[in-house]
């Protein structure tokens, strides 16, 4: 494993942690710069993503789906609401102009 992936794993480490010991009347909002792209298949992730991604999706975003908002039952709510693509991703790639 590379550092990056030790580093990335203790991060979720340390959140899972996080999320288990908030009490559950406690209601939760989660902010991450995670480098996270996201599927926009919310039928496959019902109850977690909403019907208006990014498209695409990366690893980052995998194990952010799967590892942490499935689990913990969280939302990304960036997803919720059709935006114009600009206010739903905090940086872009200048040349394929991919998030």
């Amino acid at each position: 494993m590379m550092s990056s992936d030790l580093t990335k794993a203790k991060f979720y480490e340390d959140l899972h942690v996080l999320l288990v010991t908030a009490p559950k009347a406690d209601k939760l909002i989660v902010l991450v710069e995670s480098n996270a792209s996201v599927s926009t298949d919310h039928a496959a992730w019902q109850g977690v993503l909403g019907p208006h991604g990014l498209g695409g999706g990366n690893d980052n975003g995998l194990l952010l789906l799967r590892g942490t908002c499935a689990e913990h039952r969280l939302l990304q709510t960036n997803t919720l609401f059709r935006l114009p693509m600009w206010e739903k991703a905090m940086w872009m790639h200048p040349r394929s102009r991919r998030r």
